[in-house]
């Protein structure tokens, strides 16, 4: 990581919206391409979050944070699913 986005932050998020497939399935498309390790979010085990851990290459002169903690986030679009891609009932 270069510190492009949010030099002054040691955490930050991304967010993926998934139409269709199980997000363990995305999740394991996103440690595949990053490359990265995500594991569970220890406050948030019912939840499609994760989290994956970096050390950055900060620049000369740059007082930025060298560690950064990225939150991975996955919205189901498709329906009322939950994380195992089953129908939840209509409420």
């Amino acid at each position: 990581m270069t510190c492009r986005y949010a030099p002054f932050s040691s955490a930050g998020g991304m967010l993926g919206y998934l139409f269709s497939g199980q997000s363990s399935q995305a999740f394991k498309n996103i440690e595949d391409k990053v490359p990265c390790t995500l594991s569970h979010h220890s406050d948030f085990l019912n939840r499609d979050h994760k989290t994956s851990e970096h050390q950055r290459q900060v620049p000369v002169g740059k007082n930025y944070p060298s560690y950064f903690c990225c939150h991975h986030l996955i919205f189901h679009i498709s329906g009322n699913v939950n994380s195992e891609n089953e129908a939840l009932p209509d409420i």
